[in-house]
C-alpha cells in the first residue's frame, strides 16, 4: 500500500483530474437585491429578503430578535436560553419528539446568540466600549426544502413561544455538559 502510494501517477492520470485557472472565474460581482419591509403585516417586525442564485430547492430563513436592552449581566446567560431553547422539546414535544419533527421536516433548525460591538460614529474602532454599546440578537436558524417552508416556520415559531424551560432534568444535564466543556477547555490551555 505504502509503495502504491508513493508511486507517481502517470502523466494521463494527473491530466484527468479536473483544475481552475484564473480565467475560468468570473470578475464581475453579482449583486442580490435587498428588500426590507418595516412592519411586515402590522406585526412590527422587519423582514430583510433577498433572493439567491440557485439553492436547488432549498429555503433558508433565519430570524432575529433584538435582545439589545437586556442588562449586561443577563446578556451573558442568553447563550444558555438558546441551548435550553433548542434542545428541550417545545409545545407538544419532547426533546426527542421535537428532533425527530426537525429531521423529518426541516435540514436543521438551530438557536443561537449574536453580540455585536456597536461604534459611534466618530469612534475609535480600536478601543473596547462600554457594555452599553452592544447589540445582542437571539438568532433561530433553519432550513428546509420549499414544499416544508410552512412546517420550517411552524417549528421555528413552536420553538420560540413554547420552549420547554420548565424540562428541570434536561436543563440540569445540558449545565452539567457545559462545565464539563469549561474544565475540558480550562486542562488543555
Amino acid at each position: 500500500m505504502k509503495e502504491l502510494q508513493a508511486t507517481e501517477d502517470p502523466p494521463e492520470a494527473r491530466a484527468s483530474i479536473p483544475s481552475l485557472e484564473l480565467k475560468d472565474l468570473k470578475r464581475e460581482v453579482v449583486e442580490h437585491p435587498i428588500a426590507v419591509t418595516q412592519n411586515e403585516n402590522d406585526s412590527g417586525i422587519t423582514v430583510v429578503r433577498h433572493e439567491l442564485g440557485s439553492t436547488s430547492g432549498i429555503a433558508y430563513a433565519v430570524l432575529g430578535a433584538d435582545l439589545s436592552n437586556l442588562d449586561v449581566e443577563d446578556i451573558a446567560l442568553l447563550p444558555l436560553l438558546a441551548r435550553v431553547m433548542g434542545e428541550t422539546g417545545a409545545g407538544e414535544y419532547d426533546q426527542v419528539g421535537l428532533s425527530r419533527q426537525k429531521g423529518t421536516h426541516t435540514g436543521g433548525i438551530s438557536v443561537s446568540v449574536m453580540t455585536t460591538a456597536v461604534y459611534p460614529e466618530g469612534s475609535d474602532e480600536s478601543k473596547v466600549l462600554e457594555g452599553n454599546h452592544l447589540q445582542t440578537k437571539l438568532i433561530i436558524r433553519g432550513k428546509a426544502t420549499s414544499e416544508k417552508i410552512d412546517k420550517l416556520f411552524s417549528l421555528m415559531r413552536l420553538i420560540l413561544t413554547e420552549a420547554r424551560f420548565d424540562s428541570k432534568a434536561r436543563v440540569i444535564e445540558l449545565l452539567k455538559e457545559d462545565k464539563a466543556r469549561a474544565e475540558a477547555s480550562i486542562r488543555g490551555r
